[in-house]
């Protein structure tokens, strides 16, 4: 081969292990964000959890402590979903 050619293929070698590089860089890359996503995700989650636990503990003794108000309060919220509903017919 001349010397043209053969500085030719060594180039595109070059050029063909800086892409394989590259690309095991971008798929490490996508890992961490992926597993930070994750992370994230479940903290999220975790959260919502344990923000409905309180949530549901606060209205269970709310209903407990006076449930002739709890009664009323289902009442009245059952007539006005039913209006609602009902429409203009």
């Amino acid at each position: 081969m001349s010397r043209t050619a053969d500085g030719i293929a060594g180039n595109t070698k070059d050029v063909t292990d800086d892409v394989k590089a590259f690309g095991r860089d971008v798929l490490k890359l996508a890992g961490s964000i992926g597993a930070e996503a994750k992370s994230r995700a479940d903290d999220i989650g975790d959260s919502a959890r344990d923000q409905t636990q309180a949530a549901y503990a606060n209205v269970k003794a709310q209903v407990s402590g006076n449930p002739a108000m709890a009664l009323g309060a289902a009442v009245g919220v059952g007539i006005l979903v039913g209006f609602l509903l009902k429409g203009r017919h």
